[in-house]
Parts: structure tokens; C-alpha cells; sequence
């Protein structure tokens, strides 16, 4: 993972530098930046790890969800301070690759930064409740039914929800990576949906009630 770059968002002088000297034994580059504002102008924060050090999560919160495209946010580690709870986090969950309790240590930090990095995610337990119940609690033009959805899309959606990567599901279904893509958009957009996250818990959901899921992913179109 040497050459990969992370940027340590934190306002505390000690934190940073116990982290860097943690960190830079795994990835190649490590910069420092004193806020969430920093790291948003910064013209490559997409590309990089960032652990952010919240201090404050309603202000960490409000500017991290006023970025237009919430994928970017798949490579932001999180980590609480204090008495903070998931549920200061809760619009967060779905959209971090980490969210890490107060008391975390720095090695585990390293750990979480090296699984975001390819886009995977980590999550306390208690946060996967918040996480099933948010389609539950959407707006009332929220996400529409499945049977909106082309065979193709039902068959991408469950393979989602199995949580497969774009590249996996072409290889499953003998198609592009382009394809998929395309698949992936027209979902979110049909379902109202924000990310694959969310469709892929929604797909879920409705697997669990019997109403998405019957038919196979090898449809075709």
C-alpha cells in the first residue's frame, strides 16, 4: 500500500502526530489538515484516506453531507471522541468506510484505514441497526417499489445485497463494468437511493419480506 496518501483531519497537535508516525509505517504519504473545511478544498481529498478526528460531529456531519457526491466519502475514517455514540453519526453511517469508538488504538486505526482504502467498510456493531432501519425512516418521496426495476436491475440489485463489487457482478453476469455502472446509476435513481449502501439494505429489507429477490440474476434484459 506504500504510495497511497492519507490526510489526517484533526485539530489536536498530539493526535496527529501519534497517528502519523502510526500510519506512515503503511502508507507512503501522510499530510496533516486542521479541519473538514481543509480537507474539502484540498482538489484530491476523493483519492485519498482521510481519518477524521470529530470533534464536533454535528459540524463534521453538515459538512461531509453537503458534498454532492456521497461515494466520496467511502474513504473517510471517523473517529469518535468522548461520550460520542453512533447516533451522532447516524446520517453518516451509510455513506463512511470507518467509524471508530473513542479509546480505538492507533494500530486499529492503521487497520481501519488500510480496509477503506479499497472501499470496504467498518462499522461498530450497534451501528447496523441504524443502518437496516434507514430506508425505513425516508422522506415521503422516498424510494419506490422494486417492481419498478428491469429483470437485469432486480438481478444487479441482489447481487448488491450480497455485497459484490461492480466488477464481480459483470464477471456473474457476463457483461461490462460499464454495464454495471450503468445498472448501478438507474437504480439509485428508480429507487430514489444515494449510494449502493443504501440500495443494497433496501434490498435486503426486502428480501426479508419476500418481496424482491424471486428472480434470478441471470435474466435477461
Amino acid at each position: 500500500m506504500q504510495g497511497a496518501k492519507v490526510s489526517i483531519v484533526s485539530d489536536s497537535a498530539i493526535l496527529t502526530a501519534a497517528l502519523e508516525q502510526s500510519i506512515s509505517s503503511t502508507f507512503g504519504s501522510v499530510r496533516h489538515v486542521s479541519s473538514v473545511v481543509e480537507l474539502l478544498r484540498a482538489p484530491d481529498w476523493q483519492l485519498t484516506v482521510s481519518v477524521l478526528d470529530a470533534a464536533d460531529p454535528k459540524v463534521v456531519t453538515h459538512h461531509l453531507m453537503s458534498v454532492s457526491n456521497k461515494d466520496d466519502l467511502a474513504r473517510i475514517v471517523v473517529l469518535m471522541r468522548g461520550n460520542q455514540t453512533v447516533l451522532d453519526f447516524r446520517d453518516l453511517l451509510p455513506f463512511v468506510g470507518a467509524l471508530m469508538p473513542n479509546g480505538t488504538s492507533l494500530e486499529e486505526i492503521n487497520l481501519a484505514a488500510r480496509i477503506v482504502q479499497p472501499g470496504l467498510k467498518l462499522l461498530p456493531s450497534d451501528a447496523f441497526s441504524l443502518l437496516y432501519s434507514a430506508p425505513r425512516h425516508a422522506k415521503e418521496d422516498g424510494p419506490q417499489p422494486v417492481k419498478l426495476l428491469t429483470e437485469r436491475e432486480l438481478g444487479v440489485l441482489q447481487l448488491l445485497a450480497e455485497g459484490c463489487s461492480n466488477k464481480t457482478i459483470a464477471r456473474r453476469l457476463n457483461v461490462s463494468d460499464s454495464t454495471i455502472r450503468v445498472h448501478v446509476r438507474a437504480i439509485l435513481k428508480k429507487l430514489k437511493m444515494q449510494n449502493r449502501t443504501q440500495a443494497a439494505l433496501y434490498a435486503i429489507g426486502n428480501q426479508a419480506e419476500g418481496t424482491a429477490g424471486s428472480r434470478s440474476p441471470r435474466d435477461q434484459d
